[in-house]
């Protein structure tokens, strides 16, 4: 495009003005890098004042029909090295990383150990190749579990194979207790259970006290466990529930796994004794269990 008549930039602003409703646009990629870089230099761009560069960027942008962004972009570049359109070279579609050889290998492995997890499944295609020296695991060998959860997911030649379908383990949570305070309203049978371990010793570990107290007469009883395991505390709880002088309605513990089990539930199942559990944690029980049994 020729612009011998607009030498000065009033000249581009009248030409501006004077051309608001008609709709000028420089075809082809090329031929706009060329005008850009040709107005530019027939400006003197780099000498001009604020305005003339806001004059002078209104004018390419109304020809090219590029946005200020790419303009901006543009003229930066034309600073820096020249501004000179080079034509990309031609690409063919991009080649998948993983076959349908590789995916192949996959869905057998998965039908052969049931959809397992994929750091599992990741680890079983590693070892055919590095261990067992499965040459055709090669590739796939590298594969993130990332990756094994997308193919899992969205490929039509695993969806469409006899493999199982994976989906990701759902928690399920039971509840033990009840989370709520005790109230006794002044009856006895509110029983409140904790335990403290009694420390280590020359490399030796100590045992673990188990302490009942009743919420209103205080009445309190302490039995000891070498672990806090099923083995050991499922017994006790027994042997220490019946020495009570009162019925027990009430049985409250903390959050620790030692008697929100399924095998305590059961005891207290059993004996018709309510289970409640801490609303929060208290970080004083434990203090206050340590002075008074001096351990």
């Amino acid at each position: 495009m020729k612009n011998d008549n607009l030498s000065t930039i009033k000249d581009l602003e009248i030409f501006l003005q004077g051309n608001t409703g008609v709709n000028i646009k420089i075809k082809g990629r090329e031929a706009k890098y060329r005008f850009i870089r040709d107005t530019l230099i027939a400006f003197k761009y780099r000498q001009l004042s604020k305005k003339g560069h806001g004059t002078v960027k209104r004018y390419l942008q109304k020809l090219t029909h590029y946005e200020e962004r790419q303009l901006k972009r543009l003229i930066r570049a034309w600073k820096q090295k020249g501004l000179t359109y080079t034509k990309g070279r031609a690409r063919g579609a991009a080649k998948p990383k993983y076959s349908t050889c590789d995916i192949a290998l996959l869905i057998q492995t998965d039908i052969a150990q049931g959809t397992r997890s994929a750091v599992a499944t990741k680890e079983t295609l590693r070892r055919e190749y590095f261990v067992f020296g499965q040459t055709e695991y090669e590739n796939i060998a590298g594969i993130s579990t990332g990756h094994i959860y997308n193919i899992r997911k969205h490929k039509q030649q695993y969806l469409s194979s006899e493999a199982l379908r994976y989906t990701k383990t759902q928690s399920v949570s039971v509840s033990i207790g009840i989370r709520q305070k005790p109230l006794p309203y002044g009856k006895a049978g509110f029983i409140r259970v904790d335990s403290v371990h009694q420390g280590d010793k020359d490399g030796e570990k100590g045992v673990y006290h188990i302490n009942l107290v009743d919420e209103v007469t205080q009445y309190e009883i302490v039995g000891c466990v070498p672990r806090i395991t099923d083995e050991y505390m499922e017994p006790l709880l027994q042997a220490m529930l019946g020495q009570l002088p009162f019925v027990v309605v009430n049985f409250h513990s903390d959050n620790g796994s030692e008697y929100l089990n399924e095998k305590v539930a059961k005891i207290l199942n059993r004996l018709n004794i309510k289970q409640t559990k801490s609303r929060h944690a208290n970080p004083m029980t434990k203090r206050w269990l340590r002075e008074r049994m001096g351990v």
